[in-house]
């Protein structure tokens, strides 16, 4: 008369197979790399970020001057600097006002830079990395 097995020793196995199964998933994905893009803001690079084209025609073409008149600033002479991330596909982020002149010539300026479309992303041991620019632009304020 033959013996058959235990049910607990085939339940034993089984398990045994779903933990093997199991342990084998995790190791596998403990041993796959993903790719996570530097979000590390630089300052200092090789090759700094730029501007496609005139700087000059692109506020010449785009300036709104009445804007501080407008907002009641007084005559004189206004240098507002805007902060902003250029990305490393040339995008623009991250707007920061870093004066505080007021009559709406922060807000012009960012304006400005975000009308300006995509720049040529900084660039560190010849890889495109996000950098940070500060952007001055000056308003001459004169009632005739």
């Amino acid at each position: 008369m033959s013996q058959k097995p235990p049910i607990y020793t085939f339940l034993l196995l089984v398990a045994g197979l779903l933990c093997h199964t199991e342990l084998t998933a995790q190791a596998a994905k403990a041993d796959t790399v993903i790719y996570k893009p530097d979000s590390t803001i630089y300052e200092k690079v090789d090759q700094k970020a730029a501007y496609r084209g005139s700087w000059l025609n692109h506020v010449q073409r785009n300036i709104n001057m009445r804007v501080p008149v407008t907002n009641g600033a007084p005559d004189g002479t206004y240098t507002v600097i805007i902060g902003f991330v250029i990305n490393t596909d040339g995008t623009l982020s991250n707007f920061s006002k870093l004066t505080d002149m007021g009559y709406g010539m922060e807000e012009e300026t960012i304006r400005i830079i975000k009308k300006s479309g995509r720049w040529i992303p900084a660039l560190l041991n010849e890889k495109a990395v996000r950098s940070y620019r500060k952007q001055p632009l000056t308003f001459l304020v004169r009632r005739l």
